[in-house]
């Protein structure tokens, strides 16, 4: 039996390309309370998650995953709650039924919930306890040890839309418009909303009839789709290194369920990838931190959502010619390594697809729970090779495309 470093070897011989490290992902269910269907919101430096579950009683609750434990966080008398945000303490914050039924927002640290006065709701914290949410009369608002400065014509803070910096920065909607509020100016940024705000003042969200967006510099880029232009995609969240995350429609939604084929999106470096689904057609993306972690939901193998934490993998990964992909020693050498070949897309099947390099042999790609690719299209595949003789095929790991119209 051949070494890993005979392959190695003989795959530098053959002229492969050079060795790189390359980001990819492997998706993990991180559970239920006890019930069918929970949803991931955020995700702190250190790796924790927030959300709410469904419990085994039916009712939501929110959580905290640590390390592969997920903790109920109770209520505040009442039968319901959720979490929206979390900061690199710990510290939760969201929304609960009190015992009278009515919706407070709550701030949870050292295994206690307890409310904030004068708020409704709260969708972020930040490291020094300042708090993004909702008050009484629906206004945003930053709460801070029980003192509450007014946002002025910012909306009413939901759940999945405003961020709030360690700057007290706050991205944020009024009267239909995205908008970044510092120390009581407010900047437009452009008809929708913005959902999130990073340690630089950049800011994503939501652009009205055109879909994902960055503002950074006072420049407003425009993300792109993953399928065709009129489904839509949504940008949600973001790191400090301006990796971005969010999702996006790979095909026609099914009648009355607008999200059925979203999937989960990763863009950074001007490349839009897409992150897959545990099982079925959809996911999306709500919190990445700076290690390049991220969480979000997914359909689950029993049909149900569930709250879900994409992790990246750091791997030996090859680049290699379509027709080098043919010598026998590729098919040794994918027990031990990934590889990435390039070229023009022609779909074969909703799973497959050929690319061609130029080299003279095609590549048959093999990627479920993959949409959103078309032919023209040239795209990155990273992989694993199968077969042999003239059926080469890669099992896709990931994969980036560039759509040159």
């Amino acid at each position: 039996m051949k070494s890993v470093f005979a392959v190695a070897a003989v795959i530098a011989l053959l002229g492969l390309g050079g060795f790189a490290q390359a980001m990819e992902y492997r998706i993990v269910d991180l559970g239920t309370l006890g019930g069918n269907t929970s949803r991931a919101t955020k995700i702190n430096s250190v790796g924790q998650v927030v959300g709410w579950s469904l419990t085994g009683d039916g009712t939501e609750h929110a959580f905290i995953w640590t390390h592969g434990a997920m903790q109920d966080l109770g209520t505040l008398g009442g039968s319901n709650s959720r979490a929206f945000g979390l900061n690199d303490l710990g510290e939760v914050v969201g929304e609960s039924e009190d015992a009278s039924g009515l919706s407070r927002g709550f701030v949870w640290t050292e295994g206690s919930m307890s409310p904030l006065g004068g708020l409704i709701s709260a969708c972020d914290i930040n490291n020094s306890g300042q708090v993004l949410g909702s008050a009484d009369d629906s206004s945003a608002v930053i709460w801070q040890s029980g003192s509450i400065t007014d946002l002025g014509s910012l909306a009413d803070i939901l759940a999945d839309c405003g961020g709030i910096n360690e700057s007290a920065q706050v991205a944020g909607e009024a009267q239909g418009r995205g908008k970044l509020w510092t120390s009581g100016v407010e900047t437009d940024l452009w008809s929708g909303w913005s959902n999130d705000i990073n340690e630089n003042g950049d800011v994503v969200g939501i652009a009205s009839s055109i879909g994902a967006a960055l503002w950074s510099d006072g420049k407003v880029t425009y993300l792109g789709h993953s399928g065709e232009d009129y489904y839509g995609s949504a940008a949600i969240a973001l790191n400090n290194t301006q990796q971005i995350v969010g999702m996006s429609a790979t095909q026609v939604p099914d009648p009355g369920n607008p999200y059925s084929h979203d999937h989960a999106l990763l863009y950074e470096h001007g490349v839009m990838r897409d992150l897959g689904v545990l099982s079925g057609t959809y996911s999306e993306a709500r919190g990445i931190n700076d290690n390049g972690m991220i969480c979000g939901s997914s359909t689950s193998t029993t049909g149900y959502t569930h709250a879900v934490l994409w992790v990246p993998i750091l791997e030996p990964v090859y680049g290699i010619s379509n027709r080098a992909a043919y010598d026998p020693i590729v098919s040794t050498a994918s027990a031990k390594f990934s590889f990435k070949v390039w070229g023009k897309v022609t779909v074969l099947s909703g799973d497959s697809f050929s690319v061609d390099d130029g080299s003279g042999k095609l590549v048959t790609v093999v990627a479920p729970g993959f949409s959103g690719i078309q032919t023209g299209n040239y795209a990155s595949v990273t992989g694993k090779f199968s077969g042999e003789g003239q059926n080469r095929v890669l099992n896709a790991k990931a994969f980036d495309v560039v759509k040159l119209r």
